[in-house]
């Protein structure tokens, strides 16, 4: 294998580990996007009250079922003013944050339960928000404007932009705040944890739709997995070659013990062959042993989709008929005329698509470089 390959192979395998890395930091969690609420008129009710309160009443049946839930709402290119003026996405949270991805906080605090619950008027920012508003990085205690309404800062968090992400940075605010100020959000995202084995999605999946019909239903471990595919299958090519190998390796191994004995035969008698019959026998054994795990290795992978996207396995598989029904009545459940998508989803399949060229190329470079060795070790 010449230099550039290799160079080209673990430059295509240092990509393939970035986008799995950022893939792998999405939060397992199920999400339903929906359309955000328009602001009520005067003395009107609330709609995103009523859909908390109705959240509420079906999170009464979540017990040992659903561990936490939470709502966020999303606007994006929202005007920050300070001592200067920018524009960042702004997200107003409500709920539990055990249920909300992971931040990293860098100053002051995060919201209190109390906060969240009234629309308090407290927001935290990014860093690189809060360096572009006051020229510091710990603004705890200032004012930022939103509009006509002013929020005091009582945090700084640590945000890394994802792949997908179009605002370089962000603001987070209790939800509540944002009707109060006549802050429109353009989508609203109901996030929940489940309990393992417990049924979870299933309940959340039913669930959302008594609470809302118009809505996008993803399980992001399901997603992560799906964004993962161009990486299981260039491994399941990789992995099944060596396999192969591995037992033709097996193979010759075998056949020259077996030449080695006889010929040993011909000038001992069998009995003072035994000793070396039987390391022979173990050595046979040993790789023999190998080669079925690495098998077997090789057929857990094939399983892992399977496992994760049941389905997509139809009744009887080995009915063309059910395995066509199944498969489209997936793609008209995926391919909706709307869909509502969150910034995890975006970020997924940003990074899937950034993923299938390197895995390609790893795939064939590897498959080259496998036959090139073949070739080689024959002659």
């Amino acid at each position: 294998m010449s230099i550039k390959r290799l160079i080209a192979l673990l430059l295509c395998a240092v990509l393939i580990l970035l986008c799995v890395w950022q893939i792998t930091r999405v939060p397992s969690a199920y999400q339903y996007v929906l359309p955000a609420p328009s602001l009520p008129e005067e003395k009107q009710p609330s709609e995103t009250e009523n859909l908390l309160t109705s959240l509420a009443d079906l999170s009464q049946n979540w017990t040992g079922i659903i561990r936490h839930y939470a709502v966020t709402a999303h606007a994006s290119g929202v005007s920050f003013t300070g001592s200067e003026t920018d524009s960042a996405r702004l997200t107003g949270e409500y709920g539990s944050p055990a249920a909300l991805p992971y931040r990293i906080l860098t100053a002051g605090r995060t919201f209190y339960d109390h906060e969240l619950e009234n629309g308090s008027q407290v927001i935290l920012l990014d860093e690189q928000l809060a360096i572009a508003l006051f020229r510091v990085g710990d603004p705890i205690g200032r004012t930022v404007t939103l509009g006509q309404h002013a929020y005091t800062v009582i945090g700084v968090v640590r945000h890394t932009r994802g792949a997908g992400e179009k605002e370089a940075y962000g603001a987070y605010v209790p939800l509540l705040s944002l009707e109060k100020n006549g802050i429109q959000a353009e989508t609203l995202t109901i996030w929940a944890k489940g309990v393992d084995g417990a049924g979870a999605f299933s309940q959340f999946k039913n669930d959302m739709s008594i609470l809302a019909e118009k809505g996008s239903l993803y399980n992001l471990s399901q997603e992560r997995a799906r964004a993962l595919l161009p990486l299981w299958l260039a491994g399941s090519i990789c992995l099944m070659l060596i396999v192969i190998s591995v037992f033709r390796a097996f193979g010759r191994l075998v056949m020259r013990l077996y030449r080695d004995y006889l010929q040993r035969l011909e000038h001992c008698f069998a009995v003072q062959l035994v000793p070396r019959l039987l390391l022979y026998a173990a050595i046979s054994l040993l790789a023999l042993s190998a080669s079925i795990a690495l098998f077997y290795g090789f057929t857990q992978l094939l399983m892992i989709m399977v496992n994760i996207f049941p389905e997509w396995i139809p009744a009887v598989p080995v009915e063309i008929n059910d395995i066509l029904f199944t498969w489209w009545q997936n793609v008209e459940t995926s391919a909706g005329v709307i869909e509502w998508r969150s910034g995890e989803i975006m970020t997924l399949r940003k990074l899937s698509s950034l993923l299938r060229l390197p895995c390609l190329a790893f795939a064939l470079l590897f498959t080259h470089a496998h036959g090139m060795l073949r070739s080689k070790y024959h002659k």
